[in-house]
C-alpha cells in the first residue's frame, strides 16, 4: 500500500512537471507566433507599397510613351 502511494506521488510530480514544461513551451510558441505575425504584416505592407509603386511607375511610363509619340507627330 505504501509503495502505491509513493508511486502515485511520483507520477503526480512527473505529471505536474510535464504540465509546467508544456505551459512554458506553449507560452514560448505563442510569443514566437506573435513575432511571426508582425513580420508577415510588415511584409504584406511592403508588398502593398511595392504594388502601388509599380502601378505608379506604369502610369508614368505610359504617359511618357504617349508624350514621346505626340512629340514625334
Amino acid at each position: 500500500m505504501e509503495q502505491r502511494m509513493q508511486d502515485s506521488e511520483h507520477l503526480l510530480r512527473e505529471t505536474q512537471a510535464l504540465c509546467t514544461d508544456s505551459e512554458q513551451i506553449g507560452a514560448s510558441t505563442l510569443e514566437t507566433m506573435g513575432r511571426q505575425r508582425e513580420q508577415i504584416e510588415r511584409s504584406s505592407n511592403l508588398i502593398q507599397q511595392s504594388l502601388e509603386n509599380t502601378e505608379q511607375a506604369r502610369r508614368i511610363m505610359k504617359e511618357m510613351a504617349s508624350r514621346a509619340l505626340r512629340n514625334k507627330l
